[in-house]
């Protein structure tokens, strides 16, 4: 693949992206008011930047790793986070 076919390839990628996130607008706003249901939930999301730790999540809120781990797992299946893994630490990031 030439230099020029690979940016034709990302032109259209980014064009599907942008598609794909109009389209999922709705439903990831939704999931949102439905999981972001409690003043704590709502620290817990916001602090999720792909730079904190669950652990460190944890510490600021003041609740346990476990329950932070649990809101963690729950957000990536809904998609409106993805987690960074580096080593067995994770990282929650907002999307």
């Amino acid at each position: 693949m030439d230099e020029k076919q690979f940016h034709d390839v990302m032109k259209k990628l980014d064009e599907i992206t942008t598609l794909l996130r109009a389209l999922a607008f709705n439903y990831l706003e939704e999931a949102k008011k439905r999981l972001l249901s409690s003043g704590v939930r709502k620290k817990i999301y916001n602090f999720m930047n792909g730079k904190r730790s669950v652990q460190d999540i944890a510490r600021i809120v003041h609740t346990t790793d476990r329950n932070v781990q649990m809101f963690v797992d729950t957000l990536e299946n809904a998609g409106l986070i993805e987690v960074i893994k580096v080593g067995k630490t994770r990282y929650p990031k907002k999307l």
